[in-house]
């Protein structure tokens, strides 16, 4: 029942005490402020309808703020106007006026003309040089819990129409293939230029949004902070301490009216308990909001984070707030299940260092002062892990998501997980760097159909599940049956007359690449590459079957079955792989920049690849002929990167190594090949040659000259450009051993070589160009040596240097063997860092 508690006081009460009086009314809450009469001297009180709120849940659980938020303004305002407006003005006749406009402006949601009216009164109040009376300074508490509240409401409206942004942003990128199928988007090209037109000033405005959205939850927080006492008067201190000071927090039923009266009586210290808990809550979701909109631009800018438009720091300041909540004394506040999962959702969305390890520290902490985690939690949780990148992510994630179907299982939580929480955890598998996370995400499916089948879980397995699973299977490549598994699910998604999207069949032709590519399944190999090509074809056939998806093949795909043919032994391989390449350069010619499966370098070296592995004699002059139609392909356009060019022109020496021996006469047209393809890597596309180039030249030098002094002048001409340039690595120095005479190894090599520590080392300025990652010692960061054999080592400097240093590192206890050594009772306990005094 609505009740109605009517409050009447005197100019001369100064002790606080309310005598309220209750009817019954039926006025619904969401009219209340819209009949708000207007504030004058003469109205005696403001009849305002609003539920009972019970605080006595099982869990310390509240309702949320904005069930109570509206009918807290319109009270206050009403106290406020006749606690300090109906006796008599202050020495400053303005005064009245100012609260009157604060009052007015907080309950439209004009935060900024409230934060500025509020800022005017307390200027007055600082310039007239007198001591402020108790009464003054309630009323410039009441002041600022009303700004408070305005600043969670301007947020709300500023978040609404970011939505709406957000919302007309996704239509506009729709697929042109769905705005096509709606006659009436087709019949208007004006309206697509309006749209157009005002792309640009929508994001602007976004933007300006989103930093109006910061800045009211920054507001928000510094009024909470002048508002609340205890923000004031506790320090942070750690969590453990809390833990221990922290017994049996039972708060007693609250009163809203005497609540928002402020804390000067003395019986309303119980009462202030709750409304201080959601004016918290407010601030933390105003953070947890903040976060998720500043995530949305913070993931446009992957490659620069910490661009001028995302915000740093939004998660840790909720998380301030809550450990000061924590810290209070019990009779103060209380913490809520509501205020955990607003600090978990600010760290979910965030996109800070280790934002999972801070989530799960929240989590834990929830956990110990004996709050239970609900849906929310969960969710929230297993965001945090699986979009964190972080070692171990989806194993922790699929540990919250068995715990939290484990709790519907037996009846102890009614939020199901949604959709979405089973895809992020399977992309997490996807993702992660485990042999085992095939079977992990494997296992994952078998308890979302064991759900579904015991009904305690509404959702199926559905086709971005699958979509996962085969892309966990073709990131790795563990056993043989991977391909048929593959397969397998591919004919489950057609019973259930779903189409195989793009990355179905993708996925299940990486399984059979993965498959083919080891050599541990050779038995197999012919039959995972012929089931590659077939699927590459359906997948091309299944863009003329529906009409309901965009299903192409890419340039990836093709890609992949050419990988695979490029181990293939048979003769046809080489047929097929000409076929595709053929395919791909008639529809580039055709459709253009449109074409999804344009040839790029990486196409074309894995057609070398395939004529490297064949017995054609004219191998050498086909090969020549695709280094011109790459030529011609990319006068066009060039989608390729560098390293894929220079790539591409290895396996053209390649295939010039591998070609057989021809006539004496014609033997040095190879090498002159294989020097022409080098000089044209460096003049036409600018790219220097790598340390595979110069190895693949001295063995077309091996392959096609004869041993004499021919032979060993273009070998050191060879070796000697590859070591000014600063590319001699292991593989260099194996093929110069394999061609050269032992005399000429030791006067190129040996000869010129460093004895450090008992070891023949090449000279650092032969390996400073070869991109392997240095290593710290004393004189800087260096590459390991290189062995005259041809073995990258570490010396013993480098490894003392090391130990100095792990030594040396302040906060380290006991070494042994470069392991920290902590005792069985220390094992287990969180390490307490002292930091040296000077």
């Amino acid at each position: 029942m609505n009740t109605l508690r009517r409050f009447s006081r005197t100019a001369n009460q100064r002790s606080r005490k309310w005598q309220p009086t209750t009817r019954v009314l039926s006025t619904k809450p969401s009219s209340c402020v819209s009949s708000l009469p207007s504030l004058s001297n003469e109205e005696p009180f403001v009849s305002v309808s609003y539920g009972s709120i019970n605080n006595n849940v099982k869990g310390g659980s509240h309702r949320p703020s904005y069930f109570w938020q509206d009918h807290r303004q319109v009270l206050a305002s009403s106290m406020l106007k006749r606690q300090s407006f109906s006796t008599s003005t202050t020495s400053d006749g303005n005064t009245f006026d100012f609260k009157k406009r604060l009052l007015a402006s907080a309950l439209q949601g004009d935060a900024p003309q409230a934060q500025s009216i509020l800022e005017q009164i307390e200027d007055q109040m600082r310039a007239s040089n007198q001591k402020s009376t108790e009464r003054e300074e309630e009323s410039l508490l009441e002041c600022r819990e009303a700004v408070l509240d305005a600043w969670i409401k301007y947020q709300k409206l500023l978040l609404t129409e970011w939505q709406a942004l957000q919302e007309a942003t996704v239509v506009s990128n729709a697929p042109k293939q769905e705005q096509d199928d709606n006659p009436q988007t087709t019949a208007q090209p004006l309206v697509e230029t309006t749209t157009t037109n005002t792309s640009g000033s929508n994001k602007q405005r976004k933007k300006q949004l989103q930093a109006q959205i910061y800045e009211a939850a920054e507001n928000a927080h510094q009024a909470l902070e002048k508002t609340v006492p205890f923000l004031n008067q506790w320090s942070v201190i750690s969590l453990q301490q809390v833990q221990s000071t922290k017994k049996g927090d039972a708060s007693d039923e609250p009163y809203l009216e005497d609540a928002i009266i402020g804390p000067s009586s003395s019986s309303s210290s119980g009462r202030n308990k709750a409304v201080i808990s959601h004016r918290c809550n407010a601030v933390l979701e105003a953070w947890a909001i903040a976060s998720r909109v500043n995530a949305s631009s913070s993931s446009k800018h992957k490659k620069n984070p910490t661009s001028s438009t995302s915000k740093k720091g939004i998660p840790q300041r909720a998380t301030q707030l809550i450990q000061r909540m924590q810290a209070a004394p019990a009779t103060t506040q209380s913490t809520t299940i509501e205020s955990y999962n607003w600090v978990l959702e600010s760290w979910a969305w965030s996109r800070e260092h280790l934002r999972a390890t801070m989530a799960q520290q929240v989590f834990d902490t929830m956990a110990a002062n004996r709050r239970r985690a609900n849906g929310d939690s969960y969710r929230w949780i297993i965001q945090a892990w699986c979009q964190s990148r972080q070692q171990r992510s989806a194993f922790h994630a699929t540990g919250h998501l068995m715990k939290w179907l484990r709790l519907l299982e037996y009846r102890r939580e009614r939020i199901e997980p949604t959709p979405e929480i089973y895809h992020m955890v399977m992309q997490a598998w996807t993702q992660a760097g485990d042999r085992n996370a095939p079977m992990k995400a494997a296992g994952i499916l078998r308890i979302m159909e064991f759900a579904h089948a015991k009904s305690f879980c509404s959702v199926p397995v559905d086709e971005t599940c699958y979509r996962h699973y085969l892309g966990a299977l073709g990131r790795w490549s563990v056993v043989p049956e991977q391909g048929p598994l593959a397969d397998k699910i591919i004919n489950q998604l057609k019973d259930r007359q779903i189409v195989p999207d793009q990355d179905c069949y993708g996925a299940a032709i990486r399984v059979h690449k993965n498959t083919a590519l080891n050599p541990l399944f050779a038995q197999s190999r012919e039959t995972s590459i012929t089931r590659a090509v077939e699927l590459l074809e359906e997948l091309s056939l299944a863009h003329h079957r529906t009409a309901l998806r965009a299903i192409k093949p890419d340039t990836q795909n093709y890609n992949d079955v050419l990988e695979a043919l490029s181990v293939s032994s048979r003769a046809v391989s080489k047929d097929v792989a000409e076929t595709l390449i053929t395919v791909m350069e008639k529809a580039s010619a055709e459709e253009g920049s449109d074409c999804d499966f344009r040839p790029n370098a990486d196409s074309y070296k894995w057609l070398l690849a395939v004529h490297a592995r064949s017995r054609d004699p004219d191998k050498v002059e086909t090969a020549r002929h695709v280094l011109e139609r790459m030529t011609e392909t990319f006068a066009e356009d060039n989608n390729s990167r560098d390293e894929s060019i220079v790539d591409l022109y290895n396996a053209f020496l390649d295939v010039c190594s591998s070609a057989a021996p021809l006539k004496d006469h014609s033997q040095p047209t190879i090498l002159q090949e294989s020097l022409k393809a080098v000089e044209e890597l460096k003049s036409r596309y600018s790219l220097q040659p790598n340390p595979q180039t110069y190895a693949n030249l001295l063995r077309v030098c091996k392959n096609h000259l004869a041993v004499g002094k021919e032979r060993s002048r273009i070998v050191e001409t060879i070796f000697k450009s590859c070591r000014d340039e600063g590319l001699v690595d292991e593989r260099v120095l194996r093929s110069l051993k394999s061609v050269a005479s032992e005399d000429q190894y030791m006067d190129l090599v040996v000869s010129k070589s460093d004895l450090v520590e008992g070891k023949r080392m090449v000279p650092e300025e032969w390996t400073s160009n070869v991109g392997l990652d240095k290593i710290v010692s004393a004189d800087g960061r260096k590459i390991a040596p290189l062995s005259v054999d041809g073995r990258f080592t570490i010396t013993k400097a480098m490894k003392e240097y090391r130990m100095r240093k792990l030594r040396s590192k302040a906060n380290q206890r006991v070494l042994q063997g470069g392991r920290l050594k902590l005792d069985k009772k220390q094992q287990g306990m969180p390490i307490i860092i002292e930091l040296e005094r000077s």
